[in-house]
């Protein structure tokens, strides 16, 4: 659960929550703007699944598709 934004979760809602796996898939459900996001990807090999740019700009790009 996002209680202190920090690096790519600094535009994300206080109170969203979501997982991670363990080759990047993540999934983050924002009851603020009534929203799930879910980003199915196989990547392996990386420190940080917040720090790969499809990561930094899925959902950015989900948002601007519904107008948010």
């Amino acid at each position: 659960m996002v209680k202190d934004p920090q690096v790519v979760a600094v535009k994300l809602s206080l109170g969203i929550f979501g997982q991670g796996g363990a080759h990047g898939t993540q999934s983050w459900a924002d009851p603020v703007n009534q929203t799930i996001y879910i980003l199915m990807i196989q990547c392996r090999g990386f420190n940080n699944g917040d720090n790969l740019p499809m990561r930094k700009a899925f959902q950015p790009a989900v948002n601007a598709a519904l107008n948010k």
